[in-house]
């Protein structure tokens, strides 16, 4: 037998170190409301522990006189905040309709890191939301914040001055990344339309508005592959249909 001497008591096996599998996001809460304030609004909702990111979802039709007027496309709400802590602009759009009421705006914001609380999500700005005035606001765990924005790889919102209009996207992803899709449509509360490479993706949650029966849905998908399309068309009856998609990275 070999004799180490001193060092023999030094010698000893390392530890077999396994690195942890990829976990995809996973989306641990959600929160629907509606509203039909002129230029602001408010929702509770709770972020517990452990939450990585927080989205919020606005889709909506100003009625009446918005702050830009009748000829002019519907303002973009400028401020939101979570527990008093503002939030990120991500991406918006608005669409220009021959009427004020038919230019729709579809906006998402974030907050990284949201602190953990029961509290208020607010938000104001130049939209009305009464006609279509539907939110989501979604906590996100598992999310990689190093990749893209905040750990949203890639995104896509379009909203459609044209009645029963298609929209499509092709989004960035890898195959633990979580596809998170608001659709909207005016006129028409009916569940339709909604594919993701070919698929009906899982519907979470669906927030409509009694005026004119204006409705939005949330829905998430798994990729499979990369470049699959997320697809929408309204139902039949719809007006103005609107989308916005997120690819969230998973780590």
């Amino acid at each position: 037998m070999t004799n180490y001497g001193i060092f023999s008591g030094l010698l000893k096996p390392s530890p077999l170190i396994v690195a942890s599998a990829p976990s995809r996001p996973v989306i641990e809460r959600i929160t629907s409301a509606t509203d039909s304030d002129m230029f602001s609004g408010t929702s509770s909702h709770a972020v517990p522990s452990g939450v990585d990111l927080l989205l919020v979802f606005f889709q909506g039709w100003p009625v009446g006189n918005d702050d830009g007027g009748d000829s002019t496309p519907a303002d973009a709400i400028d401020t939101v905040t979570w527990s008093g802590s503002a939030c990120t602009l991500l991406t918006q759009s608005v669409s220009s309709g021959s009427q004020t009421w038919q230019n729709g705006q579809q906006t998402v914001w974030y907050k990284e890191s949201p602190a953990s609380a029961s509290a208020i999500l607010a938000w104001s700005g130049g939209i009305v939301l009464g006609d279509g005035g539907c939110i989501h606001i979604v906590n996100l765990k598992n999310v990689d914040l190093t990749v893209g924005t905040s750990g949203i790889r890639d995104y896509f919102t379009y909203g459609s001055s044209t009645d029963n209009a298609s929209i499509t996207c092709s989004l960035t992803t890898t195959a633990i990344d979580l596809i998170v899709v608001q659709s909207s449509q005016q006129g028409n509360t009916t569940l339709t339309g909604q594919t993701y490479s070919g698929t009906a993706p899982n519907h979470i949650s669906s927030s409509a508005i009694s005026n004119n029966g204006d409705a939005a849905f949330l829905s998430s998908a798994q990729p499979t592959a990369a470049g699959q399309t997320v697809a929408f068309k309204g139902a039949v009856t719809t007006n103005f249909p609107g989308m916005n998609s997120l690819s969230i990275a998973g780590k």
